[in-house]
Parts: structure tokens; C-alpha cells; sequence
């Protein structure tokens, strides 16, 4: 579509990069934000699928984020573990 960029990842190049922030997790949390704020051209919005695990990858989408959108089942054991989860993220990133 016109006005947008879409950037496929695959298996192995999402292993490879978790591999490579866990390596070096005191700086690794940072490194999405980084590249986005270096990237040549500015977006309006990005979205970034991360895995459903809570590890390296997700960490670097919530620091790089304003916003968060969390797709769940409406089934209340999700939500409750949603609300448990994230809440000491958000502290974790200055909200």
C-alpha cells in the first residue's frame, strides 16, 4: 500500500537478534529505539510484533514504545494475567 513499509522477519533472524540483546542486555534493551531514531526517515506509527514470551525481544518493543496494544482471548485468566505482567513493565519504562 502506498505510504506504508513492510519489514518481514523470519525465524532464524529473530533468533539471531534475541541472541544478540541477551548478549549484552544493559545496552540491548535500547537498541530499537536507537535504530528507529536513526533511521533516515521518520514514521507516524510503527508496529512491531514481538513473540508471546516476555524476553528480549518484547522488552526492546516496550522501551521503544509509547503505546502498547496487547491482543487476548476475552477470557479473565488473561486478562488478570495481562494486568500483572504489564504493570511493572510500565514502571520499568517511566510511566
Amino acid at each position: 500500500a502506498p505510504g506504508m513499509d513492510l519489514v518481514p522477519g523470519t525465524k532464524a533472524g529473530l533468533m539471531e537478534a534475541a541472541i544478540a540483546l541477551q548478549a549484552r542486555p544493559a545496552e540491548g534493551i535500547f537498541r530499537l529505539q536507537e535504530l528507529l531514531a536513526a533511521a533516515p526517515f521518520a514514521w507516524d506509527v510503527v508496529l512491531v510484533d514481538t513473540p508471546g514470551e516476555l524476553g528480549a525481544m518484547f522488552t526492546n518493543a516496550l522501551v521503544a514504545s509509547r503505546w502498547l496494544l496487547v491482543p487476548l482471548k476475552p477470557d479473565k485468566d488473561d486478562l488478570r494475567g495481562a494486568r500483572t505482567r504489564l504493570r511493572p513493565s510500565r514502571r520499568q519504562v517511566g510511566e
